[in-house]
C-alpha cells in the first residue's frame, strides 16, 4: 500500500527514508476492509458489518497469538490493522468506537 501522499512527502525524504512511503499490513484485515468498502458502497449493510466483525476478530485472534510462548512474536502489523478497523468505524460515522480503536496503539 503506497502512502506517500504529494510530491512535498516525497522530497522531503532522504533515500534511507524509502520505507517511509510505504505501509504495511497483514493480508487477511487488509481484505477484510476492502470488503467492508465495497459491500458498504453498493448498500449491502448488513456484510458490511460482517466485514468490521471480521477485522475485529481477526486483530482479537493476533494480538492472543502474540502472547502465547509457543508463538514468537509474531509481526502482524496490529498498529496498522487497528487503524483499518478504525477507519471502518469511522465510515460508519461511529466516531467514538473509531476514536476508542485508534487509542488502543
Amino acid at each position: 500500500m503506497y502512502r506517500t501522499v504529494t510530491e512535498d512527502d516525497k522530497r522531503d525524504r532522504l533515500g534511507i527514508d524509502c520505507w517511509m512511503d510505504c505501509a504495511l499490513t497483514d493480508s487477511i484485515p487488509y481484505l477484510y476492509n476492502l470488503q467492508y468498502v465495497v459491500y458498504k458502497r453498493l448498500g449491502s449493510n448488513d456484510k458490511a458489518k460482517t466485514a468490521i466483525s471480521k477485522v475485529r476478530n481477526k486483530i482479537s485472534d493476533d494480538g492472543k497469538n502474540m502472547l502465547l510462548e509457543e508463538t514468537p512474536m509474531l509481526n502482524r502489523h496490529l498498529k496498522t490493522s487497528f487503524n483499518l478497523l478504525g477507519n471502518c468505524y469511522e465510515l460508519e460515522d461511529d466516531r467514538e468506537r473509531a476514536w476508542d480503536v485508534i487509542q488502543c496503539l
